[in-house]
């Protein structure tokens, strides 16, 4: 990042941005209509279509047990659950993608940071998804920002469908108590973050974390093979972790959160997803490698 430009007071304001997209964007009715093939009824077990009432559209193909959550209760749920909290100035952004057949929102708390070295601040919000469509699961997560370049830090809160669904179905009060704990958590990381400061840590060991938890691909031998091209990638942004914040375990660890967040492209990588929601699934699953990454890390 350009050093001239000050990146902590505009990401600031872009996570301070309000970003709702109207609310006829995600209440809208919806049934449900049975399959059929050459005019023959496909057995609803088997499967049956979720249709929006307003425009005809399927919002998704589903065997009978499968019971949607509405976007709506959704939003509600949460909002209802961070005015609970009352943990100060809240910013929310909520997005619906592929014509309402996926949520996904953000609430940015502006009172709830931890600064694990001067001037290094980390934000703290809360991520929230869900779908008619299946491909993605209801579910909350806790997350740090950290201000200077946006990077996800997970903190390993993820409530389950169940438990989410369970809230809207009955109160907020449950999950209210353990967002609350998920934020302790963030808050408390921060002695963490100062360790990974204050370790030292040599080239060639984060190097060989950055290879082992974040490039390495599964083979039909069972083997891992690595990913060469992810790894010049993240070694490239290594060398520019290390020269900003020191040769430490923070520079390793923010490496890492980089490649998760931004998920940086190849130049062989022709094939890859570049939708929003593309980047946001492949994020989610670059974060829990991230998370392995961490672990390393805090446990050696």
């Amino acid at each position: 990042m350009d050093g001239t430009f000050n990146w902590s007071v505009y990401n600031k304001k872009l996570l301070q941005a309000e970003n709702v997209c109207d609310s006829s964007d995600y209440n809208f009715g919806y049934e449900w209509k049975e399959l059929s093939a050459d005019g023959v009824p496909i057995p609803t077990r088997l499967g049956r279509a979720l249709v929006r009432k307003d425009n005809g559209m399927t919002l998704g193909i589903h065997k009978s047990k499968y019971v949607p959550v509405k976007h709506e209760s959704v939003v509600d749920s949460v909002l209802e659950t961070v005015e609970k909290l009352d943990c100060g100035k809240t910013y929310t952004t909520i997005e619906v993608f592929e014509e309402g057949r996926k949520l996904r929102g953000q609430i940015y708390f502006d009172d709830v940071t931890i600064e694990p070295q001067i001037g290094d601040v980390i934000g703290y919000t809360i991520d929230f998804r869900n779908s008619y469509d299946g491909t993605w699961k209801l579910a909350m997560a806790g997350e740090g920002k950290r201000i200077f370049c946006l990077n996800t830090m997970t903190h390993g809160m993820r409530l389950s469908e169940n438990i989410i669904k369970h809230t809207i179905s009955a109160s907020v009060a449950d999950t209210s108590e353990k967002l609350k704990m998920a934020m302790d958590t963030f808050v408390n990381s921060e002695e963490t973050y100062k360790r990974m400061i204050e370790t030292k840590q040599d080239e060639t060991t984060a190097k060989e974390l950055l290879e082992r938890y974040l490039c390495r691909m599964p083979t039909k031998s069972g083997k891992p093979k690595t990913n060469d091209v992810q790894l010049e990638i993240v070694c490239g942004q290594l060398q520019k972790e290390r020269a900003m914040l020191g040769n430490n375990q923070w520079a390793t660890y923010n490496t890492a959160t980089h490649w998760a967040t931004h998920t940086p492209k190849g130049d062989n990588d022709r094939k890859r997803n570049e939708t929003v929601v593309g980047r946001l699934n492949d994020a989610t699953t670059r974060h829990l490698k991230v998370e392995q990454l961490k672990d390393a890390l805090v446990y050696a």
